[in-house]
């Protein structure tokens, strides 16, 4: 038997899903700008942030699933309205700092591997997307969003250096 929660307690975590949200609109509009000055330390924080709200998110869906009170409606309309925001913000982000990178003649080593975990994400909040229906002009907005990143890392993915791999390396005479 699954273990049950309070809806109070589910509720907090929304809030906390909320707020993270916040500070994920803060970052894709200072990340774009760091970008363009070749400073990315501010877009690995704008992923790690990401991928705390995907935890955060899981752990709300889950938890949806087994409220002591039953489902609510209440709590999946917050669920929902936080999630087209983090989306929204998501494909902004993105978006821009593909746009900045897609400019750049020469591409840090690694970034292969940073456009592949990128692709991947985004194939992830494309099904997020989806699943929570965003249908008005912002969603639709997103998801175009989402496209244009994907095509874009996609093609550079293709050309950017990978990790250097010491071990490929031919022997020294």
């Amino acid at each position: 038997m699954a273990r049950m929660f309070r809806t109070i307690d589910v509720a907090k975590l929304i809030d906390a899903l909320d707020r993270i949200c916040g500070e994920l609109g803060t970052m894709a509009d200072v990340a774009e700008r760091e970008a363009t000055r070749h400073a990315y330390e501010l877009y690995f924080r704008f992923r790690r942030k990401l991928r705390d709200a995907d935890t955060l998110t899981e752990l709300i869906e889950e938890r949806l699933e087994n409220l002591e009170e039953g489902r609510s409606a209440e709590l999946d309309n917050a669920l929902v309205k936080v999630m087209t925001q983090i989306i929204v913000f998501q494909s902004r982000g993105l978006v821009k700092f593909t746009y900045v990178l897609s400019a750049n003649t020469f591409l840090p080593l690694g970034s292969q591997d940073l456009f592949t975990h990128d692709i991947e994400r985004l194939q992830k909040i494309i099904l997020r997307a989806e699943k929570y229906a965003l249908t008005d002009e912002a969603g639709d907005n997103a998801i175009s969003n989402l496209a244009t990143a994907f095509d874009i890392l996609t093609e550079m993915a293709g050309k950017a250096p990978g990790i250097l791999n010491l071990a490929d390396l031919p022997e020294a005479a």
